[in-house]
């Protein structure tokens, strides 16, 4: 065997796999390679490589994973693992053995081998039910493979004609393989013609013999000899693949004659691969598919004949040849993925007959059409004055090309949360049926909590090869910092919008802030390719790409537009052309118009005569409500006239109307309101939801909602919208509807008292659940900016507020739970006054505490939990005997665990044990015992193995009084107590608790879980130990059939698993030592496991990256750079051996090197790194994530040292905006960063007040914590 002197290939460098399902065809394909490659010591898997080349081809040589019978998982899984490792593959050969169909036209011998022969329409291999199949006397067909590419059709084309002319090399490829392995001589080389024998279809092989020998020869198929029988022949037919294989002679022959095709070989390992896996089987003949197949004679030599045709094809195929194809996932994703999502399923406002906009949509079509694939997306910003009609432009536009584009996304980019629950939303929309879609996306949980992984998720999808001819529609993007309007353009922004400025001044000045403007181009960045189409009041957004502005309807349109929503008009030219020029031609106001003379029976001229009346009392309602000023007075005639209408028919809609104006307009939805009370919300006094929907047909009606185009037509299911600014007249209206502050915030509490009402609780965690939140945050988020607007209702609504904050920590938005809920809680601390209100209270601090804690805040965490226990102990009604009581304890014992004031700790979960609850709960002590034992963990991982005795000793005694003898917990502190006495060297206790615990754990879970199976490992090692020493007899003692079946459990647990678990909690012990600044022991431990590693894990390769990384941060913590550098680089050569370029694991070690290199003073080295590390966590985790700021805020340090003060500050002020906003003001990570960039501007000579507004900034933050 050749190994090749070279450094081996990398996975990328693999174009060809051959693929092989037993052991003997793995020997036979190894031997057949021409050299062999070493080990890639990439990370193991379920697969069993062999590399190496054939001619100048690298070839991959895959053993998959044995299938059980009637599963496909396996080899799916194989392949997929395959593919993952190396992703260059473009094709393969499923090279191994099968049972041959025996006939006139097709003489199959033993040993000889068939190719599936692609045909015009066939890949030459179908998928079978071995059962159904046998059942039915005829094939039960259930998939089929895809032709493979042209290159390999043309190679096995090539081989034929050449076999046909009697020019081949098969001979010397077996000569070649005996030479190279003489061991091989035996069992690969032709058995010969005598063991070569057909048996009668119908006869059935003797169920008592394994052998022929016993055979009835008088039943042998006479048939015609070879001239060189030795020469295996190739047959290119149909390969039939069952999820069993046939035995059945008669069936066999049935089968072959019922087929139109040339069935030629049944067999089992093609069954389980994906039927668009680009493949080509091959397999030699070990059998005839009878019962005589149980001699496995032929296996071998069968094997090695396939292998000999499959070297054959290789050669005949150049690596420029191989190069040229597609990847075997981009083929897959070609030919399994279809990327079209039906259009209806999109939550479109629905809009009326469209009328019009030729031109416009002409203009559109230019910029967007043909629809090809770029390196950038086409970018189209439709701009113009708001309620002129660009959401339906944009509808209307994506419905008329429906066909061409394979999916269309529309979202609400008003605010920042609502692009980004939008953009995450589109998850939910995605077709990930299929598994090479699943391969290239990434993996998917049932659900998941992290709104930027759904959006980096479906960037990627958005991203897939071939997947280009998307558009997504951003709608109403009206609020952006980083453009400066004119003040003329904002007065002409329409029909709206001078009131938000007052809005602006009201939030600037509270805690809680409302929605806020931000810059939608990070999220544009995302995507490279597509479509995108944005709608926005913002005429200088033009500059992101091409552009178009929306105008009123000319007059034509107007009159059509009026005619197609009222046809009496058509017979009214004058009267409705009167009346289209004083509604200004806006399809808003048309509709609106259109819908009360429908409604009322009048004419255009009846209509007129009340706009007219009412536009004269325009000033009257001026000077009731000045925030009407910011609306066109026909605009605001126009939907007074209809608010009138609709009031005098119910005004309880008109009440629903005013609650709907201050929430998300976007998503309403009888949902909302299935749990309102009467006390708050009168008009839903009796059934929700046939009420809801009564009073919603009068608001749809008049035109103020729409049912949205994808919703359901079932009221439980039904979702409604409003046009943007309806809702913002409305909203401003609610202000001249009610007098006084407090009737005007009347309406605020009922929206507060619904939404809050929906929330589910915080223990439902079921995906329906999940879905549910995510739909109510947007609505949540109006109401928070509507509470920040309303300080005079904050005392009202802060006890309802506090329900809001669940809803944003659960959502991942810390900073917002936070600020709620330190707002909340003094008041709260009032409400909640009488004993009976402790537990709302207690509640409430202890979700602030999670909060504090997730955001880094333990000292503020522990505080809380603090005044939490405090509360309930001066309470004569509940004191300490009480559930939550024991919780809330339970986590200020774990802050203080996590902080290592384990004295505190121990001492709050031992007062716990003297805890009553009345009546006892048994099972309710749990946590109290789980919080010990892992107390005592700590305490014997510290060294204090006395005290962890003790805990354990008084954990147990509690246990006894409160559970039982019989019960888990015992058992499991038995155990601990047993590693705290073979710690201290007290080996024979050790074993009489682990015994015990054994016992008890075999009895209560069984002697195969996980737990017991662990303590047994435990157990045998120590009995190990004492075998050699004077202890022997004591240990011999022990109960025999534990012994048997801790034996038993060890060896079916390898060596190395064990030793693994044994470095992992070494190496965690080590970590924990050098946080400690316990230098020299984390180093001994340290370089031992390197050692150990090194040795016995050679070839888990993350296990080494672990080491040295853990190496590489002690020498850092010791200022021996050096040294570090050298442990980092070791690691990131390997990470990049097995990772791609932005897996979070290289990017985390080029961020540590750039630490590492900026230390000792190699500031280009450093400055490479950081930017490699800030651009790939940008792809990773998105522009705006935590991780890359805190990259970063390293890279601006590093700037500021190599004197670019501009690039600093830059960097430096991107990374305080993100940290005050997630992780807050006191936190220490935005601290020095404020620092830093107070420095960076004082030495640029920043202006005074900028430096004291830092200051300040730190101050606040210090003051804080």
């Amino acid at each position: 065997m050749n190994s090749s002197a070279n450094p081996p290939p990398k996975p990328e460098h693999y174009g060809i796999a051959w693929i092989c399902t037993l052991d003997s065809e793995l020997a036979a394909a190894g031997a057949m390679l021409d050299e062999h490659h070493r080990d890639l010591q990439e990370p193991q898997d379920n697969n069993a490589y062999v590399l190496g080349s054939i001619g100048n081809n690298n070839i991959v040589v895959a053993r998959l994973p044995d299938s059980h019978p009637g599963t496909t998982s396996s080899a799916a899984d194989g392949v997929t693992e395959l593919l993952a490792r190396f992703p260059k593959i473009r094709f393969s050969i499923l090279v191994g053995i099968g049972s041959g169909v025996p006939g006139d036209k097709f003489s199959v011998h033993l040993g000889d081998v068939v190719i599936g022969n692609p045909t015009r329409n066939t890949g030459g291999v179908f998928q079978y039910s071995h059962d159904e199949t046998i059942a039915k006397g005829a094939f039960e067909t259930i998939g089929e493979l895809i032709k493979p590419p042209p290159v390999l059709v043309a190679a096995v084309q090539n081989l034929k004609t050449d076999h046909l002319l009697e020019v081949t090399k098969i001979p010397n490829h077996f000569e070649q393989m005996v030479t190279k392995h003489p061991d091989m001589q035996g069992k690969y080389t032709y058995p010969g013609t005598a063991y070569d024998t057909l048996y009668e279809a119908s006869y059935e092989h003797p169920a008592s013999n394994d052998r022929c020998h016993t055979c009835d020869k008088f039943r042998v198929v006479p048939r015609r000899a070879r001239y060189s029988p030795e020469k295996p022949k190739a047959h290119y037919g149909t390969i039939a693949s069952g999820d069993e294989k046939l035995r059945r002679g008669s069936i066999r022959d049935q089968l072959a004659r019922q087929t139109w095709r040339d069935v030629l070989c049944f067999e089992t390992a093609a069954f389980g691969l994906m039927h668009a896996f680009p493949c080509l089987v091959l397999r030699g003949v070990c059998d005839y598919a009878d019962s005589h197949s149980t001699n496995k004679l032929w296996n071998e030599y069968a094997a090695a004949a396939a292998a000999a045709y499959a070297k054959e094809i290789v050669l005949g195929i150049r690596p420029e040849q191989v190069r040229e194809c597609r990847t075997a996932v981009e083929f897959m994703v070609d030919a399994e993925t279809k990327f079209d999502i039906p259009f209806d399923r999109q939550p479109f406002p629905r809009i009326h007959q469209f009328i019009g906009r030729s031109h416009g949509l002409e203009t559109l079509d230019q910029m967007f059409m043909p629809l090809k694939e770029n390196k950038h997306p086409k970018l189209l910003v439709l701009h113009g004055a708001g309620g002129i009609g660009k959401t339906q432009m944009a509808i209307e536009f994506a419905r008329r090309h429906r066909e061409q584009f394979s999916a269309v996304f529309f979202i609400d980019g008003r605010t920042k949360e609502l692009l980004r629950s939008g953009l995450a939303a589109m998850i939910d929309q995605l077709p990930f049926e299929t598994p090479s879609l699943r391969r290239m996306v990434g993996p998917l949980e049932a659900y998941d909590d992290s709104i930027q992984r759904a959006i980096r998720i479906v960037a990627r999808w958005l991203a897939l090869p071939k997947n280009y001819k998307w558009l997504l529609i951003i709608d109403n993007v009206d609020a952006q910092n980083w453009v400066e309007q004119d003040e003329d353009e904002e007065e002409d922004m329409s029909f709206a919008d001078a009131s938000r400025e007052a809005d602006a001044e009201a939030e600037s000045d509270t805690a809680i802030a409302g929605p806020e403007k931000y810059d939608i181009r990070p999220y544009l960045d995302l995507y490279t390719k597509g479509s995108i189409f944005i709608t926005t009041r913002l005429s200088k957004m033009a500059q992101l790409g091409l552009n178009a502005s929306t105008e009123a309807l000319s007059l034509d349109d107007g009159l059509n537009m009026l005619k197609s929503l009222d046809p009496r008009t058509e017979h009214e030219q004058q009267d409705a052309t009167e009346l289209v020029d004083t509604l200004h031609k806006v399809p808003l106001t048309l509709v609106f118009a259109s819908a009360i003379m429908k409604d009322a029976h009048l004419t255009s001229r009846q209509y007129l005569h009340h706009l007219n009346a009412q536009l004269s009392r325009h000033h009257h309602l001026l000077a009731s409500n000045p925030r009407l000023r910011a609306y066109h007075p026909t605009l605001t005639a126009t939907l007074e006239l209809s608010l009138t209408t609709a009031s005098e028919e119910n005004p309880r809609a008109v009440e629903l109307l005013w609650v709907f104006s201050l929430l998300y307009h976007g998503d309403l939805f009888p949902g909302l309101f299935a749990n309102a009370t009467a006390a708050h919300n009168h008009w839903l006094h009796s059934n929700p939801n046939s009420l809801f929907q009564n009073l919603i047909d009068v608001l749809e009606k008049y035109e103020f909602v729409q049912l949205n185009s994808a919703a359901s037509t079932t009221v439980e299911e039904a979702a409604y919208s409003m046009h943007p600014l309806v809702q913002e007249w409305c909203r401003d209206r609610l202000e001249m509807e009610t007098e006084g502050e407090d009737e005007r915030g009347e309406y605020l509490f009922r929206a507060f008292d619904i939404m809050a009402r929906a929330i589910p609780d915080p223990m439902r965690r079921t995906r329906q659940e999940h879905m549910f939140r995510r739909r109510l945050l947007p609505h949540a988020d109006r109401l928070v900016g509507w509470y920040a607007r309303s300080p005079e209702m904050h005392g009202k609504l802060d006890t309802t507020l506090r329900i809001f904050g669940n809803l944003f920590a659960d959502a991942g938005r810390l900073e917002l739970a936070r600020r709620i809920y330190e707002r909340v809680l003094p008041v709260c601390q009032v409400a909640f006054t009488g004993d009976r209100n402790v537990v709302p209270l207690v509640r409430l601090m202890c979700r602030l505490a999670s909060v504090y804690k997730l955001q880094g805040r333990l000292m503020d965490a522990g505080a809380v939990l603090h005044r939490a226990i405090l509360v309930f102990e001066e309470s004569k009604l509940w004191g300490r005997d009480n559930l939550p009581y024991i919780l809330t304890a339970i986590e200020l014992a774990k802050i203080y665990m996590t902080l290592r004031e384990y004295e505190m700790a121990q001492k709050i979960l031992v007062s716990l044990t003297h805890c009553e609850l009345d009546p006892p709960i048994a099972e309710e002590y749990a946590p109290i015992a789980t919080a010990m034992m892992d107390l005592a963990a700590l305490l014997m991982e510290k060294g204090q193995l006395a005290e962890a005795a003790t805990l354990y000793g008084l954990t147990m005694q509690r246990l006894q009084k409160r559970l039982g003898g019989e019960h888990r917990y015992m058992y499991r502190c038995m155990g601990g107590l047993g590693a705290v006495y073979e710690a201290q060297g007290k080996l024979v206790e050790a074993a009489e608790e682990y015994q015990k615990a054994l016992v008890g754990l075999q009895r209560l879970l069984g002697a195969d879980h996980e737990k017991t199976v662990t303590l047994s490992l435990a157990l045998y090692h120590l009995r190990n130990g004492l075998l050699k020493s004077p202890e022997t007899r004591r240990i011999l003692i022990l109960d025999q059939r534990t012994m048997v079946a801790t034996e038993a459990a060890n060896a079916q647990d390898p060596l190395h698993n064990r030793l693994l678990t044994v470095v992992m909690s070494k190496l965690n012990l080590a970590i924990s030592l050098a946080a400690n600044s316990e230098f020299h022991e984390a180093g001994v431990l340290l370089k031992t496991i390197h050692r150990a590693a090194k040795r016995y894990f050679r070839t888990n390769r993350e296990l080494l990256i672990t080491v040295l990384s853990a190496l590489g941060d002690w020498h850092v913590r010791q200022n021996q750079f050096s040294e570090a550098r050298t442990r980092l680089e070791a690691a990131l050569d390997i990470a990049r051996d097995i990772y791609d370029a932005d897996d979070l694991h290289t990017v985390d070690l080029l961020g540590r090197l750039g630490d590492v290199y900026t230390a000792e003073g190699d500031l280009d080295t450093a400055e490479s790194a950081y930017e490699r590390a800030v651009e790939s966590m940008s792809e990773i985790l998105g522009p705006d994530s935590l991780d890359a700021m805190l990259l970063v805020f390293r890279l601006g340090c590093l700037y500021r040292r190599k004197g670019r003060a501009v690039d600093a500050e830059a960097e430096v002020t991107r990374a305080v905006r993100c940290f005050e906003d997630v992780l807050g003001l006191a936190h220490p990570q935005t601290m020095r960063a404020t620092e830093e960039l107070r420095v960076i501007r004082e030495e640029q000579g920043g202006s005074v007040d900028e430096q004291a507004a830092l200051a300040a900034g730190a101050g606040e933050a210090c003051r804080t914590m």
